[in-house]
């Protein structure tokens, strides 16, 4: 989720000769109706940072230019774009460098092509605090940035263009409304395609509800969001369980409790709410795991304030006490064999599945549609009778066919990391049938990939 900056950068192709913070350059230009100009920027202590060029391609933002380090002896140069858009967007491996005092040359590569402001900025190691950097963009955009606040963070001053050409210092408190933006923006992380299956959706929701069954307690509602990674976790649980909660989180194996967002216990007796990360910080992908930080807490803020909210406008609770009506099926068709398949495609029906459900029969299957391609993980918490379950592939592959035992609360993780689909039968289902992997699973409209994932 990004935070709200009214500036849209609209430029396709900007090139310039040689452009250091605060100047223009006439010749900066490949629209004659549009300059390459550079909006703010602050370099304390003699850091610098020169670009030579941009340019943008249909799938990528390149920028190559010259740096010098004097303030410290390490840094992180890296290119972002700060956006407005509430979505998630790529980072590459070649959007950042770690450079040393002294000088050298940068070739930068942002793979984001959602519209937002492009910089190149100097991240401290450790902290990954910004301190020194610079905004560009053509003229109309860098004329509209400047009025808004997104300094660097700065120890003494700051430099900034005096719109002559020249540059004048003055202090710049690291305080202001707009730092908080500059602590937490950057490019949303897209999660790993190797990611561990104990932190997808599915098995996070799990280890929350296990963990609050060792603990004696009962949580009122669960959510993930799962916008980027690592994916966060929102629980709403009665009076003072919060703290019973957190505990147990801290002996699961695999993952760490390190705060969140939200009240341990409510002075008055209410229902809690906090927003918080179990994903441990050693997982995190190491070219990212700035970004990361940068955006965690914010992150967090803004969960929690969407879970809250929910919970204030009575929404339904998420975490399943019954079983649920029969969902909307759709015939899947597997080799010779045809299946009414009920559809799981929201996060509650994908929670709650079959549990409950008693006197399965033989026609009965429910197929479920995760957001994404990932190492899928299924449990039988409140599942009183055992099914079979294949884990299948985008394109629509049975790679896996596993046996789920009735209210086992130990999740059965997928050996194949690209799981998109998982249909879910009687008990033993499959075998009887003679389908197994490899099997090709369709509907009337085609693929699997074709029905589901292509978007109108």
């Amino acid at each position: 989720m990004k935070v709200t900056l009214a500036i849209l950068l609209l430029f396709m192709s900007l090139r310039a000769n040689s452009l250091h913070a605060g100047e223009t350059n006439a010749n900066a230009v490949i629209d004659p109706a549009t300059g390459f100009h550079v909006g703010q920027s602050a370099f304390p202590h003699g850091d610098f940072i020169e670009i030579t060029s941009v340019a943008r391609f249909p799938d990528r933002m390149v920028v190559k230019g010259h740096y010098n380090l004097v303030s410290s002896d390490s840094a992180q140069l890296a290119l972002y774009i700060t956006t407005i858009s509430a979505i998630a967007v790529p980072t590459g491996p070649k959007q950042w460098i770690e450079i040393s005092k002294g000088a050298g040359d940068f070739d930068l590569t942002d793979p984001n092509l959602a519209p937002g402001m492009p910089h190149v900025t100097m991240y401290s190691i450790p902290g990954g605090k910004p301190f020194a950097g610079v905004y560009f963009g053509n003229k109309e955009e860098a004329a509209q940035e400047s009025k808004i606040d997104v300094g660097y963070y700065q120890d003494e001053t700051t430099t900034e263009s005096s719109g002559n050409g020249g540059s004048s210092e003055k202090p710049r408190l690291v305080s202001g409304p707009n730092q908080v933006l500059l602590e937490y923006l950057g490019n949303p992380v897209e999660p790993p395609a190797n990611m561990d299956a104990r932190y997808t959706r599915e098995s996070l929701t799990n280890a929350i509800l296990l963990a609050a069954q060792d603990a004696g307690i009962t949580v009122k509602k669960v959510a993930i969001d799962d916008s980027e990674f690592p994916f966060l976790v929102g629980v709403i649980c009665a009076g003072s369980d919060f703290p019973t909660l957190k505990n147990q989180i801290k002996k699961m194996d695999g993952y760490e409790y390190n705060g969140s967002i939200g009240n341990d216990i409510n002075s008055d007796g209410s229902d809690t709410c906090n927003a918080f990360s179990i994903v441990p910080s050693r997982v995190y992908p190491r070219e990212a795991a700035q970004q990361i930080y940068r955006r965690l807490w914010l992150r967090q803020q803004v969960f929690y304030d969407k879970v809250n909210r929910q919970e204030l406008i009575g929404d339904q609770d998420w975490v399943p006490t019954q079983a649920q009506p029969k969902l909307p099926a759709m015939k899947i068709h597997l080799g010779a064999e045809t299946l009414d398949a009920e559809l799981a495609r929201t996060e509650k029906e994908e929670m709650t599945g079959m549990m409950f459900r008693t006197n399965i029969q033989e026609t009965d299957s429910m197929l479920f549609l995760l957001p994404r391609p990932q190492r899928a993980s299924f449990w039988m918490k409140n599942c009183p009778e055992s099914i079979s379950a294949a884990y299948i592939s985008p394109n629509g592959v049975i790679e896996e066919i596993h046996h789920l035992e009735k209210n086992d609360t130990t999740p059965v993780v997928a050996a194949n990391d690209n799981i998109q689909f998982v249909l879910e039968v009687k008990d033993g289902w499959f075998a009887r049938h003679h389908i197994n992997t490899g099997t090709i699973l369709r509907t009337e409209k085609g693929s699997l990939a074709e029905t589901f994932l292509q978007r109108p």
